[in-house]
C-alpha cells in the first residue's frame, strides 16, 4: 500500500456519504479518506484527533457513514478501493 500513492475515487460513493454532512464533518471525512492511504483503518485515537472540533450532531452524522472495524474505523468504499488496487 505504501508504494501505491493512489486509489480509485468514486464520486457517487463520496457524494452519497457526504451530501448530508456539514462542512466541518466533510473536512473530517476527507482527512479520514486521505489517512486511509497510510492505514487501511484509522484508530480510535486518530478518530478522536480528527473529530475533536466537531459538535455532537456533526460527529453523529459522520459516524453514520464510517464503519467500525477491529482496530478502529473505515470508510467502506475507500477501504474496498484500496484493497482492490493492491
Amino acid at each position: 500500500m505504501a508504494n501505491d500513492p493512489a486509489f480509485l475515487f468514486y464520486p457517487g460513493d463520496y457524494l452519497k456519504d457526504t451530501q448530508m454532512l456539514s462542512e466541518a464533518a466533510q473536512v473530517a471525512y476527507d482527512r479520514i479518506m486521505c489517512e486511509h492511504m497510510r492505514n487501511i483503518c484509522i484508530t480510535q485515537q486518530q478518530h478522536k484527533f480528527i473529530t475533536k472540533r466537531l459538535n455532537e450532531d456533526d460527529l453523529e452524522a459522520l459516524n453514520l457513514v464510517l464503519k467500525k472495524v477491529s482496530g478502529g474505523y473505515q470508510i467502506p468504499w475507500v477501504a474496498e478501493s484500496i484493497n482492490k488496487r493492491n
